[in-house]
């Protein structure tokens, strides 16, 4: 609403993807013919946008410009509501289509006619020190000086390995780590002018516990079989791992736009490179975080918030993570637990809606005469419910109540992380979630506030997975600590599939795929487990497209013995890239029943999920026969249109996703899976 002087305008960033300024230019002159001014930020990580658009009060909302993981030849948009920060649901998507369609039609002009009515306003520098601040306080960054320093003086035995992926962190990493006293900080792929996520970044390690020399490093020189000999982070890591013997040399691995994490560490005595996933950072963060004692603080809201009985603290996961994580943190850390469908934004939309329910509380105790009415409450919490319960509710009209709450003075904030029911979240893929403060001024009025934030970032996980694994590990000798590191709890088995170029719609309600798959699965599941076992299919809200059965066992005594779950196998599509998944997930016990079920569904899905239409699975089939009928190498994928085709990345994801092809470049040979899929 142009008429207003508060959320008329959008903070928009990206990664640098866009070298030709193209898509970027285009989003910019989208919101400025809807009448709205731009914020540009540039080139900044994802979580700097819906914090600065949180920072300024005033923001409309935030809109990051980034494909994330995906390949650089992929774009995207990421959208963030005002007020709370929170991700564009699966409502929103809907609202929003509509509205365009609306503007169209009202207008009777094309969106390419309308005129550019917004400003745009250069923010790059307020906006990127903000950020660097914001990741560095000790809140954030868990970097609390106790009165041995302990934590500093374990920082200055780590020589840190950075992997910005070419990417958004490219531009912010050096500023942030320099100014903690590491021993050493290596820079890689750290341009803005190389490509994003190219032979470097989170996605080709995706999967992987331990990386081996012979996979980083060719066997002979001028060959390419190494899998990972492009891959430069790795190689440092070995090089500096080799000559620093008596520092831990640790690997920071971001993503595109650095909302995602994941750790290396170079192992001395094994000589190899350890890869830490969101599972074991999230588990040694929640273990963390339970001992955690930073400095109290003397706000009055705090000790309302304080005085009443606290309920367990929150662990939140999805169902890629290993089933055996969330029993851990239950088990032996203490906390409650809850597993979403796959997406940061429903661990985000669980973790603004605790905190949503923590500040109303402190709220309706407030004596004061403006306090938040018992309407605007029931109003604020019934739309909570309403969005966890229902995978097509919007956020909007969510912020727009909590923003007036907010914004009216009725809503004690919280200032203290500690105090935040909802205490960490993640993705195996390496989104992560955890209470952060954000600290604002008002020149106006000459104060100060605080309030808690949240955001998945990638820049504020590499910390606080250094601070976590030194506090709970640092005291150790190298054997036990790397064994920490390693195995941080007690593991299930996990192993996941990929089918790409697929057609979607297959796996919607009600297609018949998705019939097909519930009854292969009934019928090996006889076979593949016997008795004592059950498959239950299980809907997610989140995620309706998600085929997900739960596996129970029966124990082999009493006929009234109760079923309790061991395992699960479900499908699903991927958010942002074209391709579906099988994930099988358990006990270690029923590794091999999971194995045989899965083979059955693995061939099901490629049958039946792939799209032989699809250009980029034309050419994979091509690859293959030429594979199988023993083509020299200089001809694979040669052929019409061979030259608007990724080969390389085709090839990548045929071999190190799908399973497709294996051996070292120019004698690839069809794996057992590869033969039987042609």
């Amino acid at each position: 609403n142009t008429n207003t002087t508060t959320n008329n305008h959008v903070v928009v960033g990206w990664d640098p993807r866009d070298t030709h300024h193209i898509f970027n230019q285009k989003a910019i002159d989208g919101i400025r013919k809807a009448g709205l001014d731009v914020w540009i930020v540039g080139i900044l990580p994802t979580p700097a946008i819906p914090l600065y658009s949180l920072y300024t009060r005033a923001a409309g909302g935030g809109v990051m410009l980034t494909a994330s993981h995906n390949p650089s030849d992929q774009n995207g948009i990421k959208v963030f509501h005002a007020h709370t920060g929170l991700k564009f649901l699966p409502g929103d998507d809907v609202l929003l289509t509509a509205m365009i369609g609306a503007v169209v039609d009202d207008t009777g002009t094309s969106l390419k006619d309308l005129p550019l009515l917004g400003r745009t306003v250069q923010k790059s520098s307020p906006a990127s020190d903000l950020f660097v601040e914001f990741c560095c306080s000790p809140e954030n960054s868990w970097m609390y000086k106790d009165a041995t320093d302990t934590i500093g003086k374990s920082l200055e035995t780590i020589t840190l390995v950075v992997d910005g992926s070419n990417g958004a962190a490219s531009t912010v990493a050096n500023k942030i780590f320099s100014r903690f006293a590491f021993h050493e900080i290596v820079l890689t792929n750290v341009s803005v002018k190389l490509p994003v996520n190219e032979n470097c970044g989170v996605a080709d390690i995706e999967g992987r516990d331990v990386i081996y020399p012979h996979e980083v490093f060719n066997n002979s020189e001028g060959s390419n079989d190494a899998a990972f000999c492009n891959y430069d982070t790795l190689r440092r890591m070995f090089e500096v791992g080799r000559e620093q013997k008596a520092n831990k040399v640790i690997g920071i691995v971001f993503d595109g736009d650095a909302d995602r994490c994941f750790r290396l560490d170079y192992h001395p005595t094994k000589d190899v490179v350890l890869v830490s996933g969101g599972d074991k950072l999230g588990y040694i963060q929640a273990a963390s975080l339970v001992t955690a004692t930073p400095p109290s603080t003397n706000d009055s809201n705090q000790k309302t918030l304080a005085a009443k009985p606290k309920p367990k603290p929150l662990f939140v996961n999805t169902v890629e993570s290993d089933m055996s994580v969330s029993i851990n943190a239950n088990a032996n850390l203490g906390y409650d637990t809850q597993i979403t469908g796959v997406g940061d934004k429903w661990i985000l939309t669980r973790a603004f809606i605790s905190l949503i329910q923590t500040e109303i509380n402190s709220s309706t105790t407030n004596t004061d005469p403006q306090k938040i009415s018992s309407e605007e409450t029931s109003a604020i919490l019934n739309l909570a419910e309403h969005i966890q319960n229902d995978s097509s509710s919007s956020a909007l009209e969510l912020s727009k109540l909590w923003g007036a709450a907010v914004t009216s003075g009725k809503i004690n904030h919280c200032t203290d992380p500690t105090q935040c029911i909802f205490r960490v979240g993640f993705e195996e893929s390496g989104h992560f979630i955890t209470p952060a403060l954000l600290k604002q001024s008002d020149d106006a009025t000459n104060t100060n506030t605080s309030n808690i934030v949240f955001m998945g970032n990638g820049l504020k996980t590499a910390l606080n997975s250094i601070v976590s694994t030194e506090k709970m590990f640092g005291h150790l000798n190298q054997t036990d600590y790397y064994q920490q590191i390693e195995r941080p709890f007690a593991e299930g088995y996990t192993k996941t599939y990929y089918v790409y170029y697929v057609d979607k719609s297959r796996l919607e309600p009600g297609h018949a795929v998705r019939q097909d798959i519930a009854r292969v699965f009934y019928e090996t599941m006889t076979t593949a487990f016997g008795d004592n076992y059950r498959g239950v299919e299980v809907p997610f809200p989140e995620e309706s497209s998600m085929q997900y059965f739960r596996i129970e066992h029966k124990g082999d005594g009493d006929e009234n013995d109760a079923f309790t779950t061991v395992g699960a196998v479900f499908m699903r599509n991927s958010g942002t890239e074209d391709k579906s998944a099988l994930y099988l997930r358990g006990q270690e016990g029923i590794k091999e029943r999971l194995l045989s079920l899965g083979a059955v569904l693995r061939q099901l899905l490629f049958r039946q999920l792939k799209d032989r239409s699809k250009t980029y699975a034309k050419f994979e089939n091509k690859i293959l026969c030429q594979i199988r009928d023993g083509s020299h190498s200089e001809t694979i994928g040669v052929g019409d249109g061979v030259a608007d085709i990724p080969v390389s990345r085709i090839m990548k994801e045929m071999e190190l996703k799908q399973g497709l092809i294996r051996g070292p470049e120019g004698q690839k040979e069809l794996t057992e899976f590869g033969k039987s899929v042609i």
